[in-house]
């Protein structure tokens, strides 16, 4: 029996696996071990076999504990009679599932007692197990890509106590009535797809046998939805250029309605096969043959629906708006090519007014990009999918437009029904679109003109991308007297070290290269003593292909960051690493010197992309920069220094180091010791870079290493030349 007594707070949540001794690897263990150290409080109740032995159970609480987690939030218990295995789910609020290797009776079983599982999706068979499972059972949001969005999801679902609660309270009902549990639709299913395989590896032979089975009668009834529309409830409309054999044979559209309609008996298909007439001709005459009442679904034929509950799930959203897509843009900007793109460049509009989730790749379930919150009223959505009622189309007299035969009609469409009042937005819909679009070729340019006509746009001026998305541009201006206003400072001689006085500390390399001694020599060099040196992590602006990525935590233990791109020089100041929101509380920043050299230190492309952003972020965080002295290449152009002069950097703060310039990142390092805010590349703390064997001296990467290194210089330098150094470089 389901006793219904969750966890009152997330403090108190309890998760829970009964799953084979066998499948909780070590990874498995650090996964769970990352989700109980994202939600202090919470148990973790093992049920298992072999934990009653001395010897396994040590073993076991020793790799939680290698995690930071403590024997007393954890709860071992070894098997027992069935009912007592199944009585034991009322203890737990949320199940965890194994990695790689998934559970199956386990998680039907957890789903029974009304206890939700949350598994990660991986390549193989098993350890998509838990995914197809849930997927069956309308529990696709329980469902994650990677170990970060596995323990991300275990958060977020752990503090939503309520939604937790009332979710469990009717899940074994939701459970009984959906594909998990319907045996007779299971083996239809089977049925279609054994046959679907059969006729393409042999289809003359398929053709011509005499087969009277379930799978025949199942082929028939989906026939006969083809053609008996009218006694449908959702018609889902599309074109191709394949034949029909083709289309429910190979397509991603095709093989998932046959699924789908084995499941629903209210969804019809109206297809133009072999089509080379434009979508809004294909679908106008769709909408003037279907029913009154009927929902019409607008969707490309390279789409996999991955939705189980496709039919709830689209009827549900036209309970809220007029017109349901899967990613759109709450705002339409003048001259919009895309609903992501402000503009013919290509460039992604701010994340605020972005929402929905589509999947991207060759088969079902596929790679999930988010672009924002879902459900979310739109200006634009993507014409990959629309569904709505035929009844609300007539009423407000909207079309697809014919002169937009592949590029265009669904902006087009957008903006005719919200011209007349119509509400559109996004839904929850999980589907996968096999293409990533199809931008910039000369028809898209053709149509793309078309439309600023049709919409009285063509004489408009070009966005402003700084004002549209908010940021701070830096024109390339000059400044003729910027570099006279710096002091010179006094220059450190030439020196030479061997790395047997840098030790590399922490987790052992994996290039024996970093743990052998070599010779280090650095140019001379400003120098000054900083007694309290930290590394704080690294701030390279996320940027990549013109595409704000997801930002990554910061913690003063990491060094990792986001990939760097080029080719968007501009400063985004409202999109920034997350954790620097604590830099000031996590970080003592008594001693005050910012380092801006580096690699490319002197390329506007890298300037803009990840040198800048480095005060912006700073700043964001609350951290007072006037207090900073900051170093930057002698050899920076005057307007890279103007920019900073924008975000409120004074002239006096700068120090320019010379005569070298610093382009060359080896050399850049060597000044990394003399700052108390240092920006690390990837895997730093391996103390390794991506040419370890051609530049050992990449060795002093390593954090631990640049302290080490920082002492060693430090004891070089004779009290005459520290006594030359001017008071103004450091506080």
């Amino acid at each position: 029996e389901l006793v219904d007594e969750l966890a009152a707070d997330p403090a108190r949540i309890r998760f829970g696996s009964f799953n084979n001794r066998a499948k909780l690897t070590p990874a498995t263990i650090g996964l769970w071990a990352g989700v109980l150290n994202a939600t202090p409080g919470s148990r973790l109740l093992v049920k298992t076999a072999f934990v009653d032995n001395p010897t396994i159970r040590q073993e076991m609480l020793g790799q939680f504990a290698v995690h930071g987690i403590g024997a007393e939030r954890l709860t071992l218990e070894g098997p027992s009679s069935r009912a007592d295995l199944l009585a034991a789910y009322n203890r737990i609020d949320i199940a965890l599932d194994p990695f790689p290797y998934g559970g199956g009776l386990t998680t039907a079983e957890a789903l029974w007692m009304g206890v939700p599982t949350l598994t990660l999706a991986g390549d193989t068979l098993i350890a998509r197990q838990g995914a197809s499972m849930l997927h069956a059972a309308g529990l696709e949001n329980w469902v994650v890509n990677s170990a970060e969005q596995y323990v991300q999801h275990a958060l977020h679902l752990a503090k939503d106590t309520q939604q937790l609660a009332k979710l469990r309270a009717h899940l074994r009902q939701q459970v009984q009535k959906s594909a998990l549990m319907d045996g007779r639709r299971f083996a239809q299913q089977m049925e279609i797809a054994l046959r679907n395989m059969w006729e393409h590896k042999s289809p003359l032979l398929a053709k011509s046998a005499q087969i009277n089975t379930t799978t025949k009668a199942s082929l028939q009834s989906n026939k006969q939805a083809l053609t008996s529309a009218s006694q449908l409830t959702v018609e889902v409309v599309s074109a191709t250029r394949m034949t029909e054999q083709a289309f429910w044979q190979e397509s991603a559209l095709g093989q998932s309605l046959k699924a789908h309609m084995a499941q629903d008996s209210r969804i019809a298909v109206r297809v133009a096969y072999e089509n080379s007439r434009g979508l809004p001709e294909i679908f106008n005459a769709c909408i003037d043959q279907a029913d009154h009442d009927a929902v019409l679904v607008f969707v490309h034929d390279d789409v996999w629906l991955d939705q189980a509950d496709f039919v709830e799930a689209v009827l549900s959203g036209l309970q809220q708006y007029d017109v349901i897509g899967v990613a759109g843009n709450r705002r339409r900007l003048p001259k919009q090519p895309a609903w992501p793109f402000i503009n013919p460049q290509f460039v992604w509009d701010d994340s605020q007014y972005l929402s929905g989730k589509v999947g991207h790749g060759p088969h079902a379930n596929g790679e999930v990009s988010e672009y924002g919150v879902v459900p979310a009223a739109c200006e634009l959505m993507d014409g990959v999918f629309f569904a709505t009622y035929k009844s609300t189309l007539t009423k407000h007299r909207v079309r697809f437009d014919p002169q937009f035969d592949f590029h265009f009609y669904d902006l087009d469409f957008c903006r005719s029904a919200r011209n007349t009042g119509m509400t559109l937005g996004t839904w929850h819909i999980q589907l996968t679109h096999q293409s990533g679009g199809a931008f910039g070729s000369g028809s898209w340019q053709r149509h793309y003109q078309q439309y600023l006509q049709k919409w009285q746009e063509q004489e408009l001026a070009d966005i402003d991308v700084a004002v549209a998305l908010d940021i701070h541009s830096f024109e390339l201006t000059t400044v003729d007297d910027t570099v006279n206003t710096f002091n010179s400072t006094q220059l450190y001689p030439a020196m030479e070290y061997t790395t047997q006085a840098i030790p590399i500390f922490g987790h052992p390399s994996p290039n024996p290269l970093v743990q052998s001694a070599h010779v280090l020599q650095h140019p001379p060099i400003y120098m000054a003593e900083v007694p309290d040196f930290t590394v704080i992590g690294s701030a390279a602006f996320p940027i990549v292909q013109n595409k704000c990525i997801q930002p990554q935590l910061f913690t003063p233990e990491t060094w990792e960051t986001a990939e760097q791109g080029l080719g968007y020089c501009s400063v985004r100041t409202d999109l920034n690493l997350v954790g620097y929101a604590k830099l000031s509380k996590l970080v003592n920043h008594d001693t005050k010197v910012i380092s801006l050299i580096g690699n490319g230190a002197i390329n506007y492309a890298h300037w803009l992309t990840e040198f800048l952003p480095q005060i912006v972020l700073l700043k964001n965080a609350g951290v007072d920069i006037s207090q900073y002295q900051i170093l930057v290449d002698a050899q920076s152009y005057p307007s890279q220094l103007e920019s900073l002069f924008l975000l409120g950097v004074k002239p006096e703060q700068l120090v320019m180091i010379e005569p070298f310039s610093l382009h060359h990142f080896p050399q850049a390092m060597w000044l990394s010791p003399i700052a108390n805010v240092v920006f690390q590349r990837p895997k730093a703390s391996l103390g390794v870079g991506k040419d370890i064997t051609s530049a050992p001296d990449r060795a002093i990467y390593h954090p631990a290493a640049l302290l080490a290194l920082r002492d060693v210089m430090l004891g070089n330098v004779s009290d005459e030349v520290r006594a030359a150094q001017p008071e103004k470089l450091f506080i």
